[in-house]
């Protein structure tokens, strides 16, 4: 689910607890605020480390936003291990 990057995190788990489980928090609407943050937060970083694993889908689709990229020498492989495995 979502591979190794883009797995549910914790911050989804407490979310699901509050909502589907009706877990008792003291302040509802903070805990969810922090968790709302904290997930982008996790996400982020997610997607940072999914960047690494493909650069050029990355700077493919920047260009198609207008972003002019210049590839560096030698141009970083996809980690392809990383993008197939579970």
């Amino acid at each position: 689910l979502g591979g190794t990057r883009f797995r549910p995190c914790f911050e989804d788990v407490l979310e699901m607890l509050i909502h589907e489980f009706h877990l008792d928090v003291a302040n509802e609407a903070a805990a969810l605020e922090v968790l709302t943050e904290r997930r982008a937060e996790w996400r982020t970083i997610q997607l940072s480390a999914a960047v690494r694993d493909d650069m050029e889908c990355a700077a493919r689709v920047l260009r198609n936003y207008g972003y002019q990229i210049t590839p560096p020498h030698p141009t970083p492989e996809q980690n392809s291990d990383r993008i197939r495995r579970l």
